[in-house]
Parts: C-alpha cells; sequence; structure tokens
C-alpha cells in the first residue's frame, strides 16, 4: 500500500467518483473525469491521494477547502474517501484517512471536517466515529438531503 499519481490513475478515480456519488445526479462523466485530472496536475487543493497495490490504483481521498455547501464557513474537508470493495477492511481506508491528516497538519489546518454520504449512513457513523471524529451538525449535503457533519481536531 502507498499513496501515489500516474497519468492513468485520475481516470480510474474519476470512474469511482462517478459510480459512487455522480451517477444517480445524472451529471455527465466528462465533468468528473475532467475535475480529476486538474487535481492530478496541481500540489494546492483540493488534491487526492491514490492508495496502489504495485500499479493497481485500490482507493482514494481527497483533501478539499470547500465541500459542503449549506456550511460554506467551515474546512478544510476530507472527502471522496473510497476503497475498491474487494480491498474493504483491510486498514486501507485509515491510511488514507491518516495521510490526509498529516498532509493537513503539514499545511498547518488544525481541524478537518466530513459529511456522510447517504450510502450505509449508518456504518459510515460508526467508522468516522471509531476514529475519534465527532458529529457537529446536521445539515443538508449538497443534493439537499439530510447528512450529518463531522470534525476531527488536529490539535490531539
Amino acid at each position: 500500500r502507498g499513496a501515489g499519481t500516474t497519468r492513468h490513475r485520475p481516470i480510474a478515480r474519476a470512474r469511482w467518483a462517478y459510480d459512487e456519488w455522480y451517477r444517480r445526479r445524472d451529471m455527465d462523466p466528462e465533468i468528473v473525469c475532467g475535475a480529476f485530472q486538474r487535481r492530478a496536475r496541481r500540489a494546492d487543493m483540493p488534491f487526492t491521494l491514490v492508495a496502489v497495490d504495485g500499479n493497481a490504483p485500490i482507493g482514494m481521498v481527497t483533501l478539499k477547502l470547500k465541500d459542503l455547501r449549506s456550511m460554506p464557513e467551515l474546512g478544510p474537508w476530507l472527502s471522496s474517501l473510497y476503497v475498491i470493495p474487494s480491498r474493504r477492511g483491510q486498514g486501507i481506508g485509515t491510511s488514507l484517512i491518516s495521510a490526509v491528516i498529516d498532509e493537513a497538519r503539514r499545511r498547518g489546518f488544525h481541524e478537518l471536517f466530513l459529511f456522510l454520504s447517504q450510502r450505509s449512513m449508518n456504518v459510515l457513523e460508526g467508522f468516522y466515529t471509531r476514529r475519534k471524529w465527532r458529529c457537529i451538525a446536521t445539515a443538508p449535503d449538497n443534493d439537499g438531503l439530510p447528512t450529518k457533519v463531522f470534525r476531527l481536531d488536529l490539535n490531539q
């Protein structure tokens, strides 16, 4: 397991993101692909870290300054955590979260936020709570559906 990027990985990440979060919105896959290609070419935010096994991408996570439109005052955000189904439960998601936390600290941030996707909300809530994230609010997600917002204190 490691984090890195290569030319083909933005396409893989875009496909994962599209299938997991954007397909039900009837969004053009090319828009999602373009966003991930831009993230792979720059060092500023948002940027995406990728877990790889050999040359194969197996997971990703993104660090963004802004994410939840209903709470624009909060940031930065852990976003788009995804691990391919065959590799879930092996600590890859936790490793990706740790890498984003390290990067956020390196950039001088003292807190991180995230909001839960509509899929498996109860499972996700337990996953993040076990990793010391605390629910701070309920708010509309970017599709207007209720979600829970979590905060992690990076000073601990």
